[in-house]
């Protein structure tokens, strides 16, 4: 079993007691630490950044969330491609908290796509294609990982988008970690893919 503790970027630029407490973490077995990106809408160190630090100081493996709240289009590619390049390989992607549940009512939201049009963005960036379809190189290498409402008014709604055709399969799904809900066991059966191996590159993003 993997066992991933979820940790807060700092406020300002003095990570020195985050970075204490990752290691303390580690020390005790802990195998990763997930890294929210501005959870509750409130101004913290970038996840991205964070997860860096923890990785290059710490030696532990970090699981970036990453929203699509605050990017458009071009910054999150760029992001990607940079995250990528400087050696993050786990990705959780998400929405974000509304902006007008932080303390800056006034800041907006951006969502030029949302967090599932993010996710097939990201299977792209993996099969080295741009949004564009045009081909980057190398590609990234990462492991995808989703949130889900096991709650969801419409119950069939999160395993659709799941196991939608021409969609990014991810490697993992976000749940509360008191979800019980009867959802949850078929959230969490394989899916079935039409042939082993890489998913085809989405049609749509």
């Amino acid at each position: 079993m993997v066992t991933s503790v979820e940790i807060v970027p700092p406020r300002g630029v003095d990570a020195s007691k985050m970075l204490s407490d990752v290691a303390a973490l580690k020390r005790e077995g802990v195998d990763a630490v997930n890294v929210p990106d501005g959870p509750r809408a409130q101004s913290r160190m970038g996840a991205v950044m964070t997860s860096l630090l923890i990785e290059q100081q710490v030696g532990i493996e970090t699981v970036t969330h990453y929203c699509c709240r605050d990017r458009n289009l071009l910054g999150m590619l760029s992001d990607l491609l940079g995250a990528s390049a400087m050696g993050l390989r786990n990705i959780l992607l998400i929405t974000g908290d509304p902006p007008k549940m932080g303390p800056y009512p006034d800041a907006t939201a951006v969502f030029d796509i949302d967090a599932i049009g993010l996710t097939n963005l990201v299977n792209n960036l993996n099969h080295g294609l741009d949004p564009g379809g045009n081909p980057i190189g190398a590609p990234t290498r990462y492991a995808i990982g989703v949130g889900v409402n096991p709650a969801a008014v419409d119950p069939a709604l999160p395993r659709r988008h799941l196991g939608a055709p021409g969609q990014a399969h991810p490697a993992a799904c976000d749940l509360p970690s008191h979800a019980r809900h009867p959802l949850l066991p078929r959230l969490l059966q394989p899916r079935r893919r039409s042939t082993p191996g890489c998913d085809p590159p989405p049609q749509r993003w």
